[in-house]
């Protein structure tokens, strides 16, 4: 089982990758 510390790390790092590729992707349809 993993520690929620784990897990809440995980979650942001998912996040911060998610509006990177949504910033990426918004950039390259302009």
């Amino acid at each position: 089982m993993a520690s929620p510390n784990g897990v809440l790390k995980m979650i942001c790092q998912l996040q911060s990758c998610m509006s990177k590729w949504i910033w990426v992707t918004s950039s390259i349809r302009k």
